[in-house]
């Protein structure tokens, strides 16, 4: 677009500096301005006076900035004239135009061109615009560039036909204006009809489909009709909606052939024709035939039988012909009704296998031909075969029988084999011979069981195998059992003994197992080997009287079970003398005082448990107290328990007293069948565990005719507490290398000790130092003690374990440790010898037999090692119980 700037102002002559030189009248475009300046050329000199009017021309409008004044000549110096009119600013080049004739169709942007030339050049107009008009309507003004001027044009409201285009070009200040037609030719747009084959049975109906879309732009048109045609024959119409066009046909009066389809879509306002073409089929209706298999035996007729039906309805089929075939040769028709085709045939000629059996539905008016097959099975005749059961005794021969027989006629078979066979696995075989077969088969490598027994009659030329089961059943041996009359002390141990023989010839039996009984109730078990059983019954819950004693044994894979005869087990009055009972208290006294409380006891030959022990004490000790030691005392099982109250203070009782607390426990035996857990006191609840310690002590310092006059009685917790790092940790160490590199070695397990929370004393280093402070009693009752010793010295193990020591040790803890590098390791040595510097043991004294299990008896412990940490664990082990 131009502008053109018109100044005009009150200036001298010699302030002119510009002119304009053929332009075009320029005309304001208001109401108060109504003169026009007109002018060649203004030149220099030329004087405008009074006011300024600044015109803006707009191509060829021009404009000005202010309606309020006129123009007013005050001096012309020049011999151009400043006239007023009322005509615009016009060029005086003429112009030439041209429109370019275009096509489009319906709805279809267009792009519209003018062309523009000065008329006297034939150069393209430059400046400049351009107004398009269909058919006089002004559709758009474009401006000029390089002599072309361009409007994209829509159509969307133009029906298709011929319309005219008007471009007119407006001129400017230097060209004239001038316009030019063309043509726009709006045509409809092209169709694209898409129509499918359709393949139907005969006197269906079928649905025709259409399918329009636009031929460029691939969318469904919306509107309009179809005509649908068979052979060019127009059968129906369907409208159109979203791109389809739909027509049922009924095509029952059409023959079953091919036909052309036809589908043609009337031109619209919009769209032009268009057609397509198809193929219409009309088929025979599906037939489908069904023909069993056949399984028949040799030279027997059968019935073929074939069913018909229509393939898609499943109906029926009510008339034609089926060819009946054999390995694809017609052997027989048969006609169709209510579906069925039926021949019978005779197979006589043919041999027993399989055959190809096929039946074939011939084509008629209205169906089509199909075919099935299957399999037509000439069979052997069938056989029967029978075997019995049979019963026999183990080891025995036994005679196996079948018969066999026609299965149809039931007539005997006159010839075969028969394979007879005991679960599953094939013993021999039988000639057949007027339905009979026999075979005698040895069961010695049986066992006695039931077993499966099969007879398998073999195919022949005539007949088809066949087989049966029955049960062969070999019976154990009799067996037979007995037992002995038996008598035991009360409390011990016996051992039962049942013999079990063959009931027939006497033989010893070499296996299975034997129950044993007591009043009826199993006691336990004992395996039979070379025609014994043994059982080691432990008669400690056993009153003394007489019981009923029974064993039965339960057979093995050849011998039944059988019952022995009742005998007569009796339990005798079972007493213990003052000495038996003290060494078992002095044991007893050693495992509690070595932090290892035991469950039983062993008195004499009798192993009771402790709480059948309490009471023997107690009796005991009364004894002596009463100067009735050699009075043995009876012993009576009781019920165990495993726990205790104690809340004992520390206090020394008198005989008397602790006498006359036995007399309690004994009582609460009497009622209660059991062991107390606490007998209550005026010093606390005195514990079960530590009644049972008080009376090993009183036992064992006693003699058959002094009873001690006092016993220290402790808390419980205070010698056995539940937390092992409140017992003071004291350690001794033998010389073994340097006094200093000795006592280094104690205060690195010391060191050790200590970081895991326990007190340690260092006793000192030298020989003696592992007996000193428990001669003198100097330790807490509780106290562990730690003795290193640099070699294995038998006299040393014989003193610790010396009544007088261990009553002074009591319930302190001795642990030893042999240093391995010097010490010989007693662990399951047969016989320590008497160390060559031992000046302190007897001299009949020559040393120990298994000095560890000696050590341990007593209850002592040891390691043997060099290393700390192992002698710690080791000790840590030992006083954690």
């Amino acid at each position: 677009m131009s502008m053109i700037l018109l100044g005009i102002s009150a200036v001298s002559a010699e302030n002119t500096t510009h002119s304009i030189t053929d332009t075009p009248t320029v005309s304001t475009s208001t109401a108060d301005m109504s003169k026009t300046v007109s002018t060649k050329t203004v030149a220099e000199n030329t004087e405008v006076s009074e006011n300024t009017y600044t015109i803006h021309a707009k191509t060829n409008e021009v404009t000005h900035s202010t309606t309020q004044k006129e123009v007013t000549q005050k001096s012309i110096k020049t011999a151009q004239d400043l006239s007023s009119t009322n005509k615009s600013l016009k060029g005086t080049i003429p112009t030439r135009m041209s429109v370019t004739n275009k096509i489009t169709t319906y709805n279809t942007k267009v792009q519209l061109t003018a062309t523009v030339v000065n008329n006297k050049t034939n150069e393209y107009v430059t400046e400049g615009n351009v107004t398009f008009k269909i058919n006089n309507s002004p559709i758009a003004t474009s401006k000029i560039t390089n002599g072309k001027a361009h409007c994209t044009y829509n159509p969307i409201n133009l029906t298709p036909k011929k319309y005219t285009i008007t471009a007119i070009y407006s001129g400017t200040h230097v060209f004239k204006n001038s316009s030019a037609t063309g043509t726009l030719t709006v045509t409809k747009k092209n169709s694209n009809m898409v129509l499918s084959d359709k393949v139907i049975s005969y006197g269906n109906k079928v649905q025709l489909v259409a399918t329009i879309t636009d031929k460029n732009t691939k969318s469904y048109v919306s509107n309009g009709k179809v005509a649908f045609k068979v052979n060019d024959k127009t059968v129906g119409y369907g409208s159109v909606s979203n791109g389809k066009a739909y027509y049922t046909y009924d095509s029952s009066k059409l023959s079953a052939k091919s036909y052309k389809l036809s589908a043609v879509f009337g031109e619209t306002s919009q769209y032009l024709s268009s057609k397509d073409n198809a193929l219409l089929t009309v088929n025979k209706r599906n037939s489908t035939i069904v023909v069993s298999d056949k399984v028949i035996s040799y030279g027997n007729k059968v019935q073929l039988v074939a069913t018909i039906t229509d393939k898609n309805t499943k109906s029926y089929v009510s008339n034609g012909k089926v060819a009946f075939k054999v390995n694809d040769k017609t052997v027989g028709y048969g006609s169709v009704s209510s579906g069925k085709a039926y021949y019978t045939y005779d197979s006589s000629k043919l041999s027993a296998k399989s055959y190809k059996l096929s039946a074939v539905f011939g084509e008629t008016s209205q169906y089509l031909s199909s075919k099935d097959n299957a399999l037509l099975t000439v069979n052997k005749r069938n056989s029967t075969i029978v075997v019995s059961d049979k019963v026999i005794s183990y080891g025995n021969k036994v005679q196996l029988v079948a018969t066999i027989t026609d299965k149809n006629t039931k007539s005997y078979v006159s010839n075969g084999k028969v394979a007879f066979k005991v679960n599953d696995k094939t013993v021999g075989y039988g000639s057949v011979s007027n339905g009979k077969a026999y075979y005698t088969y040895d069961s010695s490598k049986l066992s006695a069981k039931s077993y499966k027994l099969s007879a398998v009659f073999g195919e022949t030329s005539q007949y088809l195998s066949s087989k049966d089961n029955a049960l062969l059943t070999i019976n154990k041996l009799n067996s037979t059992i007995s037992l002995a009359d038996k008598s035991v002390l009360a409390g011990n141990k016996i051992q039962l003994v049942a013999t079990i023989t063959n009931k027939n010839n006497n033989a010893y039996i070499s296996n299975g197992k034997v129950a044993f009984k007591v009043n009826g109730k199993t006691i336990g078990y004992g395996s039979v080997s070379s025609g014994k059983a043994y059982y080691t019954y432990n008669t400690a819950e056993l009153d003394t009287g007489k019981y009923k004693l029974t064993a039965t044994y339960g057979g093995n894979n050849i011998y039944s079970s059988s019952i022995a005869t009742t005998k007569t087990l009796t339990v005798l009055k079972n007493t213990f003398t003052y000495t038996q009972i003290r060494n078992a208290a002095i044991s007893v006294r050693n495992q509690f005082e070595s932090n290892k409380i035991v469950s039983t006891v062993t008195v004499g030959s009798t192993t009771m448990g402790l709480q059948d022990f309490l009471p023997l004490m107690i009796h005991m000790a009364k004894n002596v107290y009463q100067g009735k030691s050699s009075t043995p005392v009876e012993y009576k099982h009781y019920a165990p328990i495993s726990k205790q109250t104690d809340s004992m203070k520390s206090v020394v009782l008198s005989d008397s007293q602790v006498l006359n607390i036995g007399n309690q426990v004994l009582n609460y035996y009497q009622s209660n069948s059991k062991a107390p857990e606490y007998i209550t006191t005026s010093w606390g609840k005195f514990g079960y565990y530590n009644i049972v310690y008080t009376y090993t002590k009183m036992i064992d310092v006693s003699t058959s005719k002094y009873l001690p006059s006092s016993c220290k009685i402790y808390n419980w917790n205070t010698i056995h507490p539940t937390n092992v790092k409140s017992r003071l940790v004291v350690i001794s160490t033998d010389n073994i290398f340097t006094t200093s590199k000795d006592k280094a070695f104690v205060n690195s397990i010391k060191k050790i000790l200590e970081s895991k929370g326990f007190t340690v004393k260092l006793l000192g280093v030298g020989p003696n130092t592992h007996n000193a402070a428990i001669w003198e009693k100097s330790l807490p009752d509780n106290a562990i003690q730690l003795s290193v010793f640099g070699g294995a010295d038998a006299g040393v193990i014989y003193d610790v374990c010396t009544r007088s020591f261990m009553r002074a040790k009591a319930n302190r803890l001795v642990f030893f440790a042999y240093h391995s590098a010097t010490a010989k390791d007693i662990t399951g040595l047969d016989w320590l010898e008497r160390a060559h510097d031992d000046n302190y043991s007897p001299s009949s004294f020559k040393g120990i037999a298994h000095p560890d299990t000696y050590l341990k008896s007593h209850g002592y412990d040891y390691v043997y090692t060099s290393n700390v940490n192992t002698i710690v664990d080791a000790l840590l082990k030992y006083v954690s119980g």
